[in-house]
């Protein structure tokens, strides 16, 4: 009986990824670096720009390929690489099943190879199932993942909201990432989850990722929302939405779009997007020792490039123009027109909007956000409906979800490349119980 059902639930995954029409992207599975100065002085041979092989991943295709660590890379179908970062470019339109030309540099020696692109690599957890699929956002098909439970009838769904900036949340089985550790603990908890990738990221079709607005970017979310009716596991009638980080701030935006039972914010922004800069500007310099003559000059530099930026609107190359000292304080995950957007966001308006309830969660490590920010957003939402929000703080976990002891002790550990990463699964109750509590409200007799 334990065999047929589990042939079962492969069937039934197998049929949901059939549908999908979004071509799986391919998987060549190398780390790359610069070649060093002593190698191209060794390898008299060896032209200008390339990538140099410092690690291949298991199952990957450079490796059925038998490419090695050493060799340089040093054109894909013809076309020169000139660096590590062209060399990830000329890869990213290829799909699983492509064929690709490589021409690479081993022991001084030019040789020539073709090889199989294999797709992408689908977690495969062993207790749950891992759903791709695909929704149409402005005549481009965007990749979304689900996890569900293994269990019949229609089940509530969290939507999770990441956090700002270009990155793939489409993780290969045992990838070490505090949102797939997040998610999968929440799925085990018996909520379905659902990711959905931003323009240009992992599989997804469209515009690059880099150049999209806030706006362009909540305009995705709610596409794939409309679209969650079609699959016949979601409960339509018991959707969560869970954003971390920047997606805490767009949370109670999209939830004034469509409809949703409960909102739960982690380490986000409650403020005006130019005081929360200021803010933790200043909180991280303080971190990192400055002196306060230093961090006031700081301010006073961040004040402006934000004013030429968010308030009078101009571009980064027409600031740069007058003020090339502030080439720094122009640097953004996103592109400039996301920031702009964000600025011009009435946090206030958009917390005092929300009519569902909230949770407002903290580390107490985290040094990215404030606590007083969190407290704020709860208060604001609890004058105007009482009882609706609730802060909690949870010890020890920072802003990446790690477990450490302070802000101070995040920061060198951020610092120091985040060698700890012991996941802090304090926080996993904490959503997971209040989601619980909410939902059985919706089922309560009246």
């Amino acid at each position: 009986m334990q065999k047929f059902a589990m042939i079962l639930l492969f069937l039934c995954t197998a049929l949901a990824s059939a549908q999908d029409k979004l071509p799986r992207r391919g998987f060549f599975g190398v780390q790359t670096e610069a070649v060093s100065d002593s190698l191209r002085a060794a390898w008299k041979s060896l032209p200008e720009g390339g990538a140099y092989i410092a690690s291949i991943v298991p199952g990957s295709s450079a490796e059925a390929a038998e490419l090695a660590v050493g060799d340089v890379l040093t054109a894909v179908n013809g076309t020169a690489i000139a660096d590590p970062s062209a060399f990830s470019a000329a890869l990213a339109t290829l799909k699983g099943g492509d064929a690709v030309s490589i021409r690479l540099v081993r022991d001084g020696q030019a040789l020539e190879t073709q090889i199989a692109l294999k797709e992408y690599p689908r977690e495969t957890p062993e207790d749950f199932d891992v759903i791709y699929d695909s929704v149409p956002v402005d005549g481009a098909l965007r990749r979304v993942i689900f996890t569900k439970p293994r269990q019949e009838g229609k089940l509530p769904l969290i939507y999770f909201l990441g956090g700002i900036g270009c990155y793939s949340l489409d993780f290969m089985a045992g990838q070490d990432h505090p949102y797939k550790t997040l998610l999968d603990e929440l799925t085990r908890a018996g909520f379905a989850t659902l990711r959905v990738e931003k323009t240009g990221m992992g599989d997804s079709e469209g515009p690059p990722c880099a150049e999209q607005n806030f706006r362009d970017e909540v305009r995705g979310y709610v596409a794939a929302f409309r679209d969650l009716p079609r699959f016949d596991f979601v409960d339509t009638s018991r959707i969560i939405l869970l954003g971390h980080s920047m997606g805490g701030v767009v949370a109670p935006v999209l939830a004034s779009q469509v409809p949703v039972q409960g909102i739960v914010a982690i380490a986000t922004s409650g403020i005006w997007w130019v005081e929360y800069e200021l803010i933790n500007q200043r909180r991280q310099l303080l971190l990192a020792g400055a002196s306060p003559d230093s961090i006031e000059i700081a301010a006073r530099e961040k004040e402006l490039a934000m004013h030429l930026l968010l308030i009078e609107k101009k571009t980064p190359d027409d600031i740069l123009k007058d003020h090339p000292e502030l080439a720094d304080e122009l640097e953004y995950p996103a592109h400039y027109t996301f920031i702009q957007d964000l600025a011009d966001l009435n946090m206030a308006r958009e917390w005092m909007n929300v009519t569902c309830p909230t949770l407002l969660v903290y580390g107490s490590a985290d040094f990215i956000t404030d606590r007083s920010e969190h407290i704020y957003a709860a208060d604001l939402m609890n004058t105007l409906h009482p009882g609706i929000a609730r802060f909690v703080e949870v010890p020890n976990m920072d802003h990446f979800f790690t477990r450490v002891e302070s802000q101070r002790a995040s920061f060198d550990n951020l610092m120091a490349g985040m060698p700890n990463r012991e996941f802090s699964q304090d926080v996993i109750p904490v959503i997971g119980g209040w989601c619980t509590e909410v939902l059985s409200t919706l089922n309560a007799p009246r």
